[in-house]
């Protein structure tokens, strides 16, 4: 919602503000009006002070990642980064054309530039930043990296009269919501809790749910299951639904400036926890390839199979694969499917126990 959304309620960058009283991070500027409102009395005829406006949209021709990103935008913004993945062929529905989040995919990247910039545009929030990137001549954008201010509000009890839109020293870098004169507190709040609900309805819900779907990849291992082909691990699902996930390294604090020599620290990092034959998943259209952790990042290792060695160095090791050398070609077993075995499953028991509950009913009053 832009601020001029606003200016029945609130004269925007008219008035400086005195008196603070409060501050929140985090929120959109509807909240922030909405706990403004809330929070005002006869006493207070002030308003708040907005940084979160002034959003970075940068658009590219490709969606090669190379170095990183500048320290100021590293500092300044959150990051997103967003690859072009469907054109409007590619939905029946106009509803789903509509939808500016079916055209891209969400990567795991807030670190590293992409090659082949071709406009850097201020914009006012994420959806417009993807919409930027759609209407861009001759199909020419295909990622895009959306930096978002970083978010605050500072409430104040009053406003400054001596300073009018004609003689003002505001910060460039936020906006001031001063009350209007006389407005209906109630119908304010209604407006305002409307405004969030709306958003929040149609924001972007991109749910990381690769870990509980995408991942883990399972094989059946003799009656069981597992997340490696080798069928080294059986697999427990509430190591997934946890977070706690079998093949992470620990937390990494390193970062470097080209991500060929980051993988490569990555991929050491891997082998050092799990083995030669593991390295780093460099798949950055999993959201879960990089995981942030209290001193920096835990990256996700996977078992290299373009390796020419490493059929031999588990068929030959008969402590690994139990003497049965062909333990490799374990079926893959499509996650889909583990679910609904394991439903039937509990079907089967909740079954089982209901008739044994009606055969001791019986015996009992028999």
């Amino acid at each position: 919602m832009s601020s001029n959304n606003l200016d029945s309620h609130f004269y925007i960058n008219k008035f400086s503000l005195k008196n603070k009283y409060d501050e929140m991070f985090n929120k959109s500027i509807d909240e922030c009006a909405y706990y403004a409102v809330k929070t005002s009395n006869n006493n207070n005829n002030g308003g708040f002070k907005y940084k979160g406006n002034h959003d970075k949209c940068y658009l590219y021709d490709t969606q090669s990642m190379n170095h990183k990103l500048n320290n100021n935008d590293l500092d300044s913004y959150n990051i997103k980064t967003f690859f072009k993945v469907n054109s409007t062929i590619d939905f029946d529905d106009n509803e789903d054309q509509n939808n500016k989040y079916n055209y891209f995919k969400k990567i795991n990247n807030s670190f590293y530039n992409i090659n082949g910039l071709i406009d850097n545009i201020d914009v006012s929030n994420e959806k417009e930043c993807l919409n930027k990137c759609l209407e861009y001549p001759n199909n020419k954008c295909k990622s895009i990296i959306y930096l978002e201010e970083h978010k605050k509000c500072t409430f104040y009890k009053n406003k400054d009269m001596k300073i009018n839109e004609k003689n003002n020293n505001f910060d460039n870098n936020s906006d001031n919501y001063s009350f209007k004169k006389d407005i209906n507190k109630e119908n304010a709040i209604e407006y305002l809790k409307n405004n969030i609900r709306y958003n929040y309805k149609n924001m972007d819900r991109t749910v990381n749910i690769t870990k509980l779907k995408d991942n883990p990849i399972l094989y059946k291992c003799n009656g069981t299951d597992s997340t490696n082909p080798f069928c080294t691990d059986p697999y427990n699902p509430d190591n997934i639904e946890n977070n706690e996930l079998q093949y992470y390294t620990d937390c990494l604090d390193k970062k470097y400036e080209n991500i060929n020599d980051q993988e490569n620290y990555f991929s050491n990092e891997c082998k050092n926890k799990y083995g030669d034959e593991y390295v780093f998943d460099n798949d950055y259209h999993n959201l879960d390839t990089v995981m942030k952790c209290d001193k920096g990042n835990k990256a996700k290792c996977k078992i290299n199979l373009n390796q020419d060695n490493y059929i031999e160095k588990f068929s030959n090791n008969s402590n690994t694969c139990n003497g049965n050398c062909t333990i490799y070609k374990n079926e893959r077993v499509p996650y889909e499917e583990y679910l609904e075995n394991n439903k039937f499953q509990k079907k089967r028991f909740l079954l089982i126990l209901l008739l044994f509950i009606i055969i001791i009913i019986f015996i009992y009053y028999k």
